[in-house]
C-alpha cells in the first residue's frame, strides 16, 4: 500500500545524505525550474546540503533507537539492562571461581592420622603461590583416624565493614558497590539494621527491609534499596555499612592443580602433629566477569520462560543455566522417576561440589511436585 503524504520533496526510504540531497536537486528541477544553477556555491545547493546532512543525522538516531529497542540487535550494555528490567531480570556481578581442596594432617613429612576429634574452620584462608586467595566453605571435620579431608573453597578475599556511603532518603536509592563485588556475598547494615538480599523487589512490602544487588547502566556493581512500592525506605544520613567478598572473576579459573598450597589462617595443630598442608587437585571453574550484554541475550529470556519454576524437562536445563557459575546444562530423563541433571562450569574443566550443592540448592526451592496416589 503506497503511504500517501503531502510531502512532494523528500522520500521517505531516502535515508542517506547523498540520497536525499540527490532527491531535493531533482524535486528542485521539476517544481523550480527557473533555477538553473547547481553548482556547489549556489546558495540553493548549499541550503539543500545543510538540511540532507541533518536529515541524515536525525535518520542515523532513530535508526540507532530502533536497534537498541530490542534485545536481538540492541549493541548497548545499558540498553540490554533497561529492556531486561521490563521483567524484572537482575544482571550479575562478578561471579567467585569455586574448587575443592583437600587438607592433610602430617608428622615429619608423612601422613598422621589424628588421635582426637580436630576441626579446620570454615572461613579459613588459603592462598596459591602467587598471592590469590580462597575461602573454605565448610568446616574440615576430622574423626579419630582420619588424616586427610576435602572442603570446598571460593576464590575471594573478604572485605569487612565497609563505608559505603549515607541513605539519601530517597527511594530506590542505587549504593556503588566498592570493588570486584563477588554476586551474592554482601552483608549489610543501614543505621545498624539488618538488611536482607533477596532476588527481587516484586515481594517485599513497605516494612520488608530488603534490597537487591545488580549491575547498572555503567557496567558496576549497585545496591539497590526499596521505597515507594516495595522495600522499607530508611531515612536520610543512615549509615551504609557492608561486608562482603571481592574476587577475580574468570581469571580465578586459571590457578592450576596444586597451587593452592599454603594457609594463611593461624591453625592450632592436632596434638602430635607437625604441620597441616592444603592442595587442589583440579583448577577451579565458574568464575565469570559482569555480565555483559551476550550473557544477558542468553540468560534473561530464560528467566522470563522459566519465571523460575521447574516444571517441563527444558525448563530444568534452562533452569540450570541461571545458577551462578553454570556455564551449560543437560538432562538425562526417561519416563522414570529419577531424573540426572549435568552441567559445566563458567571456564570448563570439572564443576566443584560448591557448585553441585548450589544446583541442588537452587532446584529445592524451585522444583514442583507432582503426588500420584498409589
Amino acid at each position: 500500500m503506497a503511504f500517501n503524504s503531502l510531502n512532494k520533496w523528500v522520500g521517505y526510504v531516502d535515508r542517506s545524505y547523498e540520497q536525499i540531497k540527490n532527491s531535493l536537486i531533482s524535486k528542485l528541477q521539476v517544481y523550480a525550474p527557473e533555477i538553473t544553477d547547481y553548482s556547489e556555491t549556489n546558495i540553493f545547493v548549499i541550503i539543500i546540503s545543510q538540511m540532507a546532512g541533518v536529515a541524515e543525522m536525525l535518520n542515523y538516531y532513530v535508526d540507532i533507537m530502533a536497534r537498541e529497542s530490542y534485545l536481538e540487535t540492541a549493541q548497548l550494555f545499558s540498553s540490554g539492562y533497561k529492556l531486561t528490567r521490563l521483567t524484572d531480570y537482575r544482571t550479575k556481578s562478578y561471579i567467585a571461581a569455586t574448587v575443592d581442596v583437600t587438607f592433610t594432617i602430617k608428622n615429619g613429612g608423612a601422613d598422621f592420622p589424628v588421635t582426637s576429634p580436630y576441626s579446620i574452620p570454615s572461613g579459613t584462608i588459603i592462598t596459591t603461590e602467587n598471592g590469590v586467595k580462597f575461602i573454605t566453605l565448610e568446616a574440615a571435620v576430622f574423626g579419630i583416624g582420619d588424616y586427610a579431608k576435602t572442603v570446598g573453597a571460593r576464590q575471594g578475599v573478604l572485605q569487612s565493614n565497609i563505608n559505603l556511603g549515607s541513605t539519601s532518603g530517597v527511594a530506590g536509592q542505587r549504593i556503588n558497590i566498592l570493588g570486584n563485588y563477588s554476586e551474592g556475598t554482601l552483608s549489610l547494615t543501614i543505621g545498624g539494621d539488618m538488611f536482607n538480599l533477596v532476588n527481587t523487589l516484586a515481594f517485599s512490602s513497605l516494612i520488608k527491609k530488603d534490597y537487591i544487588t545488580e549491575v547498572y547502566t555503567d557496567g558496576l556493581p549497585y545496591i539497590k534499596l526499596g521505597g515507594t512500592f516495595n522495600g522499607f525506605l530508611p531515612i536520610a544520613a543512615s549509615s551504609i555499612i557492608g561486608t562482603y567478598e571481592t574476587c577475580n572473576g574468570a581469571s580465578g579459573n586459571d590457578v592450576l592443580p596444586g597451587a593452592i598450597n599454603t594457609i594463611d589462617t593461624t591453625l592450632t595443630l592436632p596434638t602430635g602433629s607437625t604441620e597441616i598442608t592444603v592442595s587442589n587437585l583440579l583448577s577451579p571453574s565458574g568464575g565469570a566477569n559482569i555480565e555483559d550484554l551476550d550473557s544477558i541475550r542468553l540468560r534473561a529470556p530464560l528467566d522470563t520462560r522459566t519465571l523460575e519454576r521447574g516444571v517441563a524437562y527444558q525448563d530444568f536445563i534452562d533452569l540450570a543455566k541461571l545458577v551462578p557459575g553454570v556455564k551449560h546444562s543437560a538432562m538425562d530423563y526417561c519416563c522414570g522417576v529419577n531424573a540426572v541433571l549435568y552441567i559445566a562450569p563458567n571456564g570448563g574443566g570439572i564443576a566443584s561440589d560448591d557448585l553441585s550443592t548450589l544446583v541442588e540448592d537452587y532446584f529445592l526451592r524451585r522444583k514442583r511436585f507432582t503426588i500420584v496416589p498409589t
